[in-house]
């Protein structure tokens, strides 16, 4: 059975180690049993940012208009954009998404194929 709907887990709490050095312990233990380690991108030095913008309105036909809705995106410290995604009708709706992310994407999952 699951953790009920708008509860944390146990596991919650728990202190995380940054990211390098748990991949490094990873990698570690994959040479000692006769594994390769994986190619790993270096994490980023400056941190990556959001911003949140309207799109631009365009006419597609004479009474049809696309875009003008709100959209975030994730870039990084040179520049580089990561992520992007929109479709948002408001402001505030757009902001309550990046919100959601930073506060639940650091102890996302990633599920295993199988």
């Amino acid at each position: 059975m699951g953790t009920p709907a708008g509860t944390l887990s146990p596991d919650f709490r728990r202190q995380r180690e940054p990211a390098d050095l748990h991949f490094r312990k990873m990698d570690a233990g994959r040479l000692a049993i006769g594994g390769q380690a994986p190619e790993l991108a270096t994490l980023p030095e400056k941190p990556c940012r959001f911003d949140v913008y309207r799109a631009d309105e365009i006419r597609t036909s004479s009474v049809l208009f696309a875009g003008g809705d709100w959209r975030w995106r994730l870039s990084d410290a040179a520049g580089l954009t990561l992520v992007e995604a929109g479709g948002y009708r408001s402001e505030d709706q757009c902001r309550r998404a990046v919100a959601l992310l930073q506060r639940h994407v650091p102890r996302a999952e990633f599920p295993t194929r199988g």
